[in-house]
């Protein structure tokens, strides 16, 4: 059920940036069509060369038809990122754990964070590679550890 609640929270928040997006990009006489295109290349030039985006996928994820990937969720909010201004990005303060030097006072975080993989461990975590699934290397030894010993 909660799974379900976050989706539908990422899916609003997306719909929004996707709508800021084509407010940021239109033209005086750009249809609908074109206007997906121009974002649809945007995106693809934002996200991995493997993923490309087709304007029909960001018109039905624009018209709330489709529930999009969370690989499209993550590129969208890349490009978002990168053409609003920071003013108009909602930040929110909050208090995050880190080594010693390894964050600077006032840094932006532009990162969702993730559950960390091990089932006993109850950390969430800013991952330095997409792929990252364990908070620590400790952390995946134990689990790796855990699940050969079953």
């Amino acid at each position: 059920m909660k799974k379900n609640n976050e989706v539908s929270i990422k899916t609003i928040n997306i719909h929004d940036q996707l709508v800021w997006l084509v407010d940021f990009y239109r033209k005086p006489g750009d249809g609908v069509v074109s206007m997906c295109r121009i974002i649809a290349g945007q995106l693809n030039l934002s996200g991995s060369k493997e993923t490309k985006w087709t304007w029909n996928y960001v018109h039905q994820v624009l018209n709330n038809k489709m529930i999009p990937s969370p690989k499209f969720v993550r590129t969208v909010f890349r490009l978002y990122s990168r053409e609003c201004k920071k003013e108009n990005i909602e930040f929110e303060q909050i208090v995050v754990v880190a080594p010693k030097g390894f964050i600077e006072k006032n840094s932006v975080v532009n990162v969702e964070s993730k559950k960390c993989a091990n089932p006993k461990c109850r950390l969430f975590f800013i991952p330095t590679n997409p792929v990252q699934k364990y908070c620590s290397i400790a952390c995946k030894r134990d689990f790796n550890r855990r699940k050969s010993c079953q």
